[in-house]
């Protein structure tokens, strides 16, 4: 099945780049005009069926916005997967997306790339670049562990680092 062309989505669907919703323009199936398409996905991302095929409503919003769909990753600035707002969304290799990946969940830190190191007794500083890992160090304080990920994460991940918040 091939993807659907640029031409075939303006037939049938507008985007509007403030909102980042994708609203029906002609009425097919179950939908009206005006009605906004697609869903929300377990993973967060919005997924919208276009003739029989689904699509991440992201990258859906690159094809009508640039005429073609994104050669790489699509990544959402803010990190919320739903928001498709076109101020939200920019290109970008996977290691550059990866880099803009929010905090785990399994984090016992609380700070982006800072663990226990159970070895050294200190926590362990450590950075993934085109998925590889970096071991940047080990410090006795967290809060000083969290700003030297956030120096590594400037270094290497430039506008695409998420950096730790650090409260002391």
């Amino acid at each position: 099945m091939t993807k659907v062309s640029y031409r075939r989505l303006r037939e049938i669907i507008s985007y509007d780049k403030s909102s980042g919703l994708l609203t029906s323009i002609s009425s097919r199936g179950n939908l009206c005009i005006g009605d906004v398409v697609g869903y929300t996905h377990s993973s967060g991302y919005n997924l919208v069926k276009v003739d029989g095929k689904l699509y991440k409503a992201h990258r859906l919003a690159f094809l009508y916005v640039e005429g073609n769909f994104p050669p790489n990753a699509v990544d959402h600035i803010n990190g919320i997967r739903d928001d498709n707002r076109w101020c939200n969304l920019r290109h970008a290799t996977n290691s550059q997306n990866q880099a803009n990946r929010k905090i785990g969940r399994n984090n016992t830190s609380g700070y982006k790339g800072v663990c226990w190191g159970k070895y050294a007794k200190k926590w362990a500083v450590n950075i993934y670049i085109s998925g590889k890992r970096k071991h940047v160090g080990y410090y006795k304080c967290k809060h000083k562990a969290a700003k030297a990920y956030n120096k590594a994460a400037l270094k290497y991940h430039g506008y695409f680092a998420v950096l730790n918040e650090v409260v002391k």
